[in-house]
Protein backbone atom coordinates (compact mmCIF):
# COMPACT_ATOMS: atom_id res chain seq x y z
CA UNK A 1 0.00 0.00 0.00
CA UNK A 2 2.82 2.85 0.85
CA UNK A 3 4.60 1.67 -2.23
CA UNK A 4 1.62 2.14 -4.40
CA UNK A 5 1.09 5.74 -2.57
CA UNK A 6 4.76 6.70 -2.87
CA UNK A 7 4.99 6.86 1.35
CA UNK A 8 7.36 4.47 1.15
CA UNK A 9 10.44 5.59 -0.31
CA UNK A 10 9.54 9.09 1.47
CA UNK A 11 9.06 7.32 4.62
CA UNK A 12 11.65 4.74 4.98
CA UNK A 13 14.25 6.84 2.76
CA UNK A 14 13.59 10.15 3.24
CA UNK A 15 17.24 11.05 2.91
CA UNK A 16 17.29 9.61 -0.38
CA UNK A 17 14.40 11.75 -1.48
CA UNK A 18 16.12 14.98 -0.64
CA UNK A 19 13.92 15.26 3.06
CA UNK A 20 15.92 16.42 5.83
CA UNK A 21 13.26 18.11 7.76
CA UNK A 22 9.59 17.95 8.81
CA UNK A 23 8.48 20.43 6.73
CA UNK A 24 9.79 18.86 3.09
CA UNK A 25 7.77 15.87 4.72
CA UNK A 26 4.06 17.66 4.94
CA UNK A 27 3.69 17.72 0.86
CA UNK A 28 4.00 14.54 0.18
CA UNK A 29 2.49 12.93 3.33
CA UNK A 30 -0.05 14.88 2.12
CA UNK A 31 -0.42 13.39 -1.19
CA UNK A 32 -0.09 9.81 -0.35
CA UNK A 33 -2.63 10.24 2.40
CA UNK A 34 -5.04 11.99 -0.15
CA UNK A 35 -4.19 8.52 -2.33
CA UNK A 36 -5.64 6.32 0.27
CA UNK A 37 -8.58 7.70 1.09
CA UNK A 38 -9.43 8.38 -2.76
CA UNK A 39 -9.85 4.86 -3.06
CA UNK A 40 -9.99 3.01 0.31
CA UNK A 41 -11.60 0.00 -1.01
CA UNK A 42 -8.74 -0.75 -3.27
CA UNK A 43 -6.49 -0.47 -0.93
CA UNK A 44 -8.39 -2.55 1.94
CA UNK A 45 -8.23 -5.51 -0.37
CA UNK A 46 -4.46 -5.59 0.25
CA UNK A 47 -5.12 -5.88 3.97
CA UNK A 48 -2.99 -9.01 5.53
CA UNK A 49 -4.98 -11.75 6.56
CA UNK A 50 -3.07 -11.34 10.18
CA UNK A 51 -4.18 -7.52 10.16
CA UNK A 52 -0.35 -6.26 10.79
CA UNK A 53 -0.03 -3.13 8.35
CA UNK A 54 -3.52 -2.51 7.45
CA UNK A 55 -4.82 0.18 5.70
CA UNK A 56 -6.26 1.65 8.48
CA UNK A 57 -3.55 1.41 10.75
CA UNK A 58 -1.39 2.87 7.47
CA UNK A 59 -3.90 6.03 7.04
CA UNK A 60 -3.05 6.42 11.37
CA UNK A 61 0.64 5.96 10.88
CA UNK A 62 0.46 8.66 8.25
CA UNK A 63 -1.98 10.87 9.83
CA UNK A 64 0.14 11.12 12.71
CA UNK A 65 3.29 11.11 11.52
CA UNK A 66 1.75 14.61 9.44
CA UNK A 67 0.48 16.26 12.46
CA UNK A 68 3.79 15.58 14.12
CA UNK A 69 5.39 17.51 11.32
CA UNK A 70 3.06 20.56 10.74
CA UNK A 71 3.57 20.81 14.95
CA UNK A 72 7.49 20.45 14.37
CA UNK A 73 8.19 21.86 10.84
CA UNK A 74 12.12 22.37 11.75
CA UNK A 75 12.73 18.81 13.47
CA UNK A 76 15.56 16.74 11.27
CA UNK A 77 13.93 13.64 10.18
CA UNK A 78 16.01 10.44 10.32
CA UNK A 79 14.66 7.19 9.36
CA UNK A 80 16.12 3.99 10.88
CA UNK A 81 16.24 1.02 8.69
Amino acid sequence: MAKMTGLYDVLRCPEENGIYTAKQLILPLEQGIARLKATPDKFKELNPANGYGSYDSLVCFCETILDDCCNYPDAVIEADR
